[in-house]
């Protein structure tokens, strides 16, 4: 995975990714915007394709999605695939995208 940070600015997205998430528990108005977020449920079928080897985040805490979007959620389970789905499996990802978009 450290192959694709090559350059300084190859990393300020997903520095910015945990920058934003860390504030948005610490800064009292920035957690009031997550929150408005969270109210506001999902109105679109909604897919969730998930690593069954991801280190990071269990498969409960994305089983349980369904409760933050507000909503149903397709819950498409990889096996062998890890965290980064769109890095170790970018094939079976985009034939879950097909599958979802009916094409």
């Amino acid at each position: 995975m450290l192959s694709r940070f090559q350059k300084p600015k190859d990393i300020h997205g997903p520095l910015n990714y945990y920058r934003q998430l860390v504030l948005s528990q610490i800064v009292p108005e920035k957690r009031a915007r997550l929150e408005a977020v969270y109210k506001s449920p999902i109105t679109v079928s909604t897919t969730l394709v998930w690593g069954d080897k991801d280190w990071v985040l269990s498969e409960a805490v994305a089983r349980n999605s369904y409760v933050d979007a507000g909503c149903p959620v397709d819950f498409r389970l990889l096996p062998g695939v890890g965290h980064f789905v769109e890095l170790e499996s970018a094939e079976r990802l985009a034939a879950e995208i097909r599958r979802a978009l009916g094409i």
